[in-house]
């Protein structure tokens, strides 16, 4: 299990990254590491059906999200939140 690539928002195209890298099938797993709300709906458009979503950013209000994508798409939906900046390491090896 691995990274097979990293696409930053603000310098590529990470629709184009997300569809060259998985042949248009979508990322096994999207993890959001922003409070940017824009990047949720982002992240669920690129992971594929089955795939998993990890919304690791906080929010200082709350969001609404499409729940009917998470079921048109059976996405799994995983919650994560480090208190400290060591697990963040500890979690990255894990992916």
């Amino acid at each position: 299990m691995g990274i097979d690539a990293v696409g930053n928002v603000e310098t590529d195209d990470v629709m184009k990254l997300v569809q060259d890298v998985t042949e248009g099938y979508g990322a096994d797993v999207m993890v959001k590491a922003t409070s940017a709300r824009a990047a949720v709906d982002l992240a669920m458009e690129l992971v594929c059906r089955r795939g998993v979503f990890v919304p690791t950013g906080i929010f200082n209000d709350h969001i609404s999200i499409d729940f009917h994508n998470i079921k048109k798409k059976e996405l799994t939906v995983q919650g994560s939140h480090a208190q400290i900046p060591s697990s963040w390491t500890r979690a990255i090896k894990l992916v």
